[in-house]
């Protein structure tokens, strides 16, 4: 019988309460030995809380990733009530799209600080039991974008190509000492960051948030392998990009 390498991990994901991050949440509370959820959207985490409230591993941790002080404060929650992260679920995202011209400063300072640098600093703060403790996992829910040039996805694609490289560097840092930095990079799912036009003009040829947390899942279990590392996984829907 196939051991399941999750069963006793602590796992936080951030994105948890909508598309593939809420995906994943209801995919993991049965599997793990403690999962916390964490997302901005305070009124969509309370329901969270309250669907899985008698399950006594789970966890809601709400805070804004734009927060910077937020994120360390959520960081130093989070290792008090769970102890040792062994995943970190990168995923929370945030998408401004527009032509280049129309973006403002402001917008490329809100996607830069949700899309990359608050999840850095979440991988600051579960980083140094990992290597401590010889293993964990830290997964990068990134984006296609992050990879090939789309027309309005100039702000969105550098915070995830941003992310993509930073990642990239410290697996090569800490690899050698049983850490695993996996990037997975979606393409289109049908969630929230599409505008209700898009979704109903192109939903046929998006994935779904189950089809797409799923796939991340098998990513994941390789990834708790200790002789295996998975490094960068790109997942298209079945008909390619849009």
């Amino acid at each position: 019988m196939e051991v399941d390498r999750l069963k006793n991990k602590k796992v936080w994901i951030t994105g948890a309460s909508k598309g593939i991050g809420l995906a994943l949440t209801e995919e993991l509370v049965d599997r793990v030995a403690a999962l916390v959820a964490s997302s901005s959207k305070f009124s969509t985490i309370r329901e969270l809380s309250e669907r899985f409230k008698s399950k006594s591993n789970f966890y809601v941790m709400p805070f804004d990733l734009a927060n910077f002080e937020a994120v360390e404060e959520a960081a130093k929650r989070v290792l008090a009530t769970v102890g040792d992260v062994d995943v970190l679920i990168n995923n929370a995202g945030y998408g401004k799209f527009a032509p280049f011209e129309k973006l403002s400063s402001q917008d490329y300072e809100k996607t830069m600080a949700i899309n990359f640098i608050g999840p850095t600093i979440l991988t600051k703060a579960v980083l140094p039991t990992m290597l401590e403790k010889k293993e964990g996992v830290i997964l990068n829910v990134l984006s296609v974008a992050g990879l090939k040039a789309f027309a309005n996805s100039s702000a969105y694609g550098a915070s995830k190509a941003a992310l993509k490289l930073a990642s990239e560097s410290l697996r090569e840092e800490v690899r050698a000492r049983g850490v695993k930095i996996a990037n997975v990079y979606p393409g289109a799912t049908a969630t929230e960051i599409w505008s209700p036009q898009n979704l109903e003009e192109f939903q046929t040829r998006m994935a779904s948030p189950r089809s797409m947390a799923r796939s991340i899942l098998k990513i994941l279990e390789i990834a708790c392998d200790s002789e295996v590392m998975p490094e960068d996984a790109t997942l298209r829907p079945q008909l390619g990009d849009l």
